[in-house]
């Protein structure tokens, strides 16, 4: 994969640096976060909800401080469209769906590795960049780009 990423790389016509520092350090923290949760989880300090629990607390703080500093916290409260149905469905529905993404996650690195777990989720992300590229609109095609990100 770290092959192919660099070939994709070689020839990526819309770089940008900002985004790949991005990358390396989103890749790093969840390899850390598996890591630390297969060790919570074997020393039974939590089970898979009490370490979703606080998960999701610790990540509250920087969620909010980030969402004030972009001004998204603002846009939040001046947002006049929770009344409208649709609205609630879609957030009811995606809030279901993080949090079964969440504990199927948690319960995938419970019960093999974290790296059993990020190979299925890197088997995922496979099918999402193939369907991000005929649905997006944004993907810049080219040979070496398509052949790295196949690999």
């Amino acid at each position: 994969m770290l092959i192919g990423t660099m070939i994709a790389a070689s020839d990526d016509l819309s770089f940008s640096g900002f985004g790949y520092a991005f990358l390396i350090i989103n890749n790093f923290c969840t390899a850390a976060q598996g890591i630390i949760i297969k060790q919570k989880l074997i020393n039974k300090e939590f089970n898979q909800y009490g370490l979703l629990f606080y998960n999701s607390l610790v990540v509250l703080g920087p969620a909010i401080v980030l969402a004030a500093f972009t001004d998204d916290l603002n846009k939040v409260w001046n947002y006049d469209g929770y009344s409208d149905v649709g609205f609630i469905m879609a957030f009811l529905l995606s809030s279901i769906l993080g949090f079964l993404l969440n504990y199927s996650t948690m319960l995938c690195t419970h019960y093999n590795s974290p790296l059993t777990t990020t190979v299925v989720g890197a088997c995922k992300n496979m099918f999402v960049t193939y369907l991000g590229m005929i649905i997006g609109g944004d993907y810049i095609y080219s040979h070496v780009n398509f052949l790295g990100l196949s690999i």
